[in-house]
């Protein structure tokens, strides 16, 4: 008997400590992804941005969507961010959607995390998207094979997800949707209520440069992926987050070389 009310202690404690687990919050529908998308202001790097929910892509890899557009900028842009936790390097390089289009992908940053008897990965990486894109995503979904050299994984985001990002967009970011900013002066006080961002993938994280200082590894690594690109979202982005980079003149004369010629 004594034997018995052991084991029946021992599953009420078992049962006590279920119960005080906090589950990681779900994003089902449309309604709940959009009360979870944030707004956020940034008057010193005169930017606006629309983030949707963290959303697992498997065992510790996260994902979400994001907007941005800067003062003085026209556009709005989307990208699909990607913090992929894994025990191996697959290098990632590129992607493709289930069509066979290769996408405009750029690599942010690897790290490796050490522990006891083990070594842990992470990349990160962002794939940008058009607004034509995100319109046929909101029945379609996001389905991407991200590719590198040592291996490939599968990313993808159900329609309800693109559905409820992209009404938070076209509310904030009202008119066209893709051309214009918030037409209210003042974005922070019209945010989105939801929580806060509860982790931030690490190139979100870096600090600008001073000018006169040489530029991080980092800026350089992001300089190399996007110099050649024609496609003015990736300057935009490396501006965002290296305004003052030694390469950040140049950088913005490619931005408006690339916006004539569109």
């Amino acid at each position: 008997m004594a034997y018995i009310g052991m084991v029946v202690v021992a599953l009420l404690a078992i049962t006590v400590l279920v119960g005080c687990v906090k589950r990681a919050p779900t994003f089902d529908t449309a309604l709940t992804v959009q009360n979870a998308t944030i707004m956020e202001n940034d008057p010193y790097k005169k930017t606006n941005w629309i983030k949707g929910p963290l959303v697992n892509c498997g065992g510790q890899c996260e994902m979400f969507l994001r907007s941005w557009v800067s003062d003085g900028s026209a556009s709005v842009f989307y990208q699909l961010y990607v913090n992929d936790d894994d025990f191996e390097w697959r290098f990632f390089d590129s992607a493709y959607d289930m069509n066979g289009t290769k996408m405009d992908f750029i690599i942010l940053d690897r790290q490796t995390r050490m522990g006891y008897g083990y070594a842990r990965t992470i990349e990160t990486f962002a794939i940008f998207l058009e607004k034509k894109y995100m319109n046929r995503a909101k029945t379609e979904g996001l389905n991407f094979k991200v590719s590198g050299k040592r291996g490939t994984k599968v990313f993808t985001l159900p329609p309800h997800y693109v559905q409820g990002f992209m009404s938070v967009v076209a509310q904030r970011f009202p008119s066209r949707g893709v051309i214009g900013k918030p037409q209210n002066s003042n974005p922070v006080s019209a945010s989105v209520s939801a929580p806060p961002l509860v982790k931030q993938p690490s190139a979100m994280g870096q600090q600008p440069t001073a000018i006169g200082q040489q530029p991080s590894p980092t800026e350089m690594h992001y300089w190399e992926q996007v110099k050649d690109s024609r496609n003015p979202a990736q300057f935009d982005a490396y501006l965002v987050m290296f305004p003052n980079s030694q390469m950040a003149p140049l950088a913005r004369r490619r931005l408006d070389e690339l916006r004539v010629s569109q």
